[in-house]
């Protein structure tokens, strides 16, 4: 994936580091967990059940992603696991410049 190193922030506007927003999207989602009640592993992976709960999408649409290969990263296995970074790097990465987001 071509990484832009900056981009807008969704909230304020302003021209802002991708790593910024990718830290910022990764407390969001560890609070999503919380509140969701997701234990993510040692490492910091959710099942992709999990993963669709947090991306607000169909354990069917992870499915296609993988197959496509145009979602987040995942670790292949039964069940696949979603690195939090990882699920937090592709909602900043799929944003458009205007800072919407596109779900």
């Amino acid at each position: 994936m071509n990484k832009p190193p900056s981009c807008r922030c969704p909230t304020c506007g302003q021209i802002t580091d991708k790593d910024k927003l990718i830290t910022a999207e990764l407390e969001n989602l560890l609070a999503a967990c919380n509140g969701l009640g997701i234990t993510p592993d040692h490492l910091g992976r959710v099942t992709s059940g999990e993963a669709a709960l947090l991306l607000g999408c169909a354990p069917k649409t992870l499915a296609d992603w993988r197959q496509t290969e145009s979602g987040p990263d995942y670790y292949r296995g039964r069940p696949a696991k979603y690195l939090l970074e990882a699920i937090a790097e592709f909602l900043v990465y799929r944003r458009k410049d205007t800072g919407r987001a596109y779900r």
